[in-house]
C-alpha cells in the first residue's frame, strides 16, 4: 500500500479550506442582510397560545387595511354581546389572512406575516415588523390593542375553556357580569364574596405563615338552586375570569389536569361543575377515564399546584363525594344552596315589580316549600305578562278580564 505524500495531504487540506471559504462567501450576502435587518428592523411575534393573539385579530378588524385587503380571514366575534347588539357584519371579525401583508399604521410602514405550523399542536403565528431602532412603536401598538379590547369588555367576565388538546386554555368569549344582588339567597352570596375577597388580598399573610396561597369552594344543593349563577356573580364582583373544566372529558388525564390548573390565567376562578358526575363516571366506566382520583387530588393541593388560585366546585349530590375531596385544604368553604323560602320568593318578585309589596306576598304563597330559584325565575320571566299568572297575584285589570 502506497503512503500518501506530505504534499498530497497539504494540497488536500488547502482544497478543503478553499471549499469552506467559498461556501461561507456564498452565504455572506444573506448573513449580511440578516445582520443589517436586525439593526434597522424591529419585529414582534405573537402566537395563538396567547390571549394577545385573539385581541390582535379584534384590533386588526377595526383597521382600514382589513376593509381593503384582498386576502382576509373571517371568524366569529368572541364578544358575542356586541355582535348580537350590532348585528350584520359586526358579528364577524375580519383580519389579514395567512400570508404576507404590507400596510401602514399612523403613518408608519408595517409588514406582517401570518402563518400556520403543525406539529403536536397547530399554532398560528403573527409577525409584525417595522423600520426603526427602538421597540416603542410596536409595543405602543400592542398596548393600544390591549386597552381597546379591555375597554370594549368593561362590565363583562372573560370565559375560558380547554383547547382541543385539553392541555391549555383558550378565550371563548365574554359574558355580561351578573349583579350579586340579583342572586337571591340567604346570605350565602355575601359569605362567598367576602371570603374570596379576603383571600385575594391576603397573599403576604399566607406567605409569612408558610401556608399555600390557594382557596377551594364547594357549592352543593339540588339542581336549579343558583350554584352556577352565584359563581358568575362572584367572579363579576371580584373582577375574575372564569375557566370551566369538565372532569368527564375523555381527553383529561393526570398530566393534563395538573397542567391546566398550573396554567390558569391570572385573576381567574377555575370552575369544576357537577363534581359528583366524575365519581359516577369512574365507577361505571373505569377504563375510559384517564384522570385518576389520586391524580385529581394531587393536582388540587400537591407540590406543583398553583399559588393564588381559586377553585369552585359544584355538585347536586353531596352524599356521593369522597371525604378525601372535601377535607379542609382542598375545600375551605362549603355552601349549601337549597330550595327557596317565602322571603326569597318575595324578594325575587320585587326585582320584577319593585312597588308591589302586597302582590309579592300573594305570589310567594302560591308555591309549595320545595321549589328552586330557577323555577320561580322561569315563572316570572316566561309568564309575567300572562293574565292567569297576573290574576294569581291580583294585578289583572278589569279591561283585561273583559278581553
Amino acid at each position: 500500500m502506497t503512503a500518501l505524500s506530505p504534499e498530497f495531504l497539504i494540497n488536500g487540506a488547502i482544497l478543503g479550506l478553499v471549499a469552506v471559504v467559498a461556501a461561507s462567501l456564498r452565504n455572506l450576502p444573506f448573513k449580511l442582510f440578516a445582520l443589517v435587518k436586525r439593526q434597522v428592523v424591529v419585529t414582534v411575534v405573537v402566537d395563538s397560545r396567547s390571549d394577545l393573539f385573539s385581541w390582535l385579530i379584534t384590533y386588526f378588524n377595526e383597521l382600514p387595511y382589513s376593509g381593503t385587503c384582498r386576502l382576509v380571514a373571517a371568524t366569529v366575534r368572541l364578544d358575542v354581546m356586541d355582535a348580537r347588539a350590532q348585528g350584520g357584519r359586526s358579528a364577524l371579525l375580519i383580519s389579514p389572512a395567512p400570508g404576507f401583508h404590507l400596510l401602514t399604521l399612523k403613518g408608519r410602514l408595517l409588514w406582517m406575516t401570518r402563518e400556520l405550523s403543525s406539529g403536536q399542536q397547530t399554532i398560528e403565528t403573527i409577525r409584525i415588523s417595522a423600520f426603526g431602532l427602538r421597540q416603542k412603536f410596536l409595543l405602543d401598538m400592542l398596548v393600544e390593542c390591549v386597552e381597546t379590547v379591555k375597554l370594549r369588555n368593561v362590565g363583562r367576565t372573560a370565559l375560558y375553556s380547554l383547547d382541543r388538546w385539553a392541555e391549555g386554555w383558550q378565550l371563548v368569549g365574554h359574558k355580561r357580569r351578573r349583579p350579586l344582588q340579583s342572586v337571591v339567597l340567604n346570605g350565602e352570596a355575601e359569605l362567598f364574596r367576602d371570603d374570596a375577597a379576603r383571600f385575594l388580598r391576603s397573599e403576604e399573610w399566607y406567605v409569612r405563615r408558610g401556608i399555600p396561597w390557594r382557596r377551594g369552594y364547594l357549592l352543593y344543593g339540588p339542581p336549579g338552586t343558583g350554584k352556577t349563577s352565584l359563581i358568575f356573580a362572584i367572579a363579576g364582583e371580584l373582577n375574575l375570569s372564569i375557566c370551566v373544566v369538565s372532569l368527564s372529558d375523555s381527553r383529561m388525564s393526570d398530566h393534563n389536569f395538573s397542567k391546566i390548573l398550573q396554567s390558569a390565567p391570572p385573576n381567574s376562578m377555575v370552575v369544576i361543575e357537577d363534581i359528583d358526575a366524575f365519581f359516577n363516571h369512574r365507577e361505571k366506566k373505569e377504563r375510559e377515564v384517564k384522570l385518576s382520583f389520586s391524580g385529581f387530588l394531587n393536582a388540587l393541593d400537591g407540590v406543583h399546584s398553583q399559588e393564588g388560585r381559586i377553585i369552585a366546585m359544584t355538585t347536586n349530590h353531596y352524599e356521593l363525594l369522597d371525604p378525601a375531596l372535601i377535607r379542609p385544604g382542598r375545600v375551605d368553604l362549603q355552601l349549601e344552596l337549597g330550595y327557596v323560602t317565602e322571603a326569597q320568593i318575595k324578594r325575587m318578585y320585587l326585582q320584577f315589580y319593585p312597588d308591589r309589596l302586597e302582590q309579592a306576598t300573594a305570589f310567594a304563597r302560591t308555591f309549595d316549600e320545595r321549589i328552586t330559584p330557577a323555577q320561580v325565575q322561569a315563572e316570572l320571566l316566561g309568564k309575567s305578562d300572562c293574565i292567569e299568572v297576573r290574576e294569581k297575584v291580583g294585578i289583572v285589570s278589569e279591561s283585561e278580564h273583559a278581553s
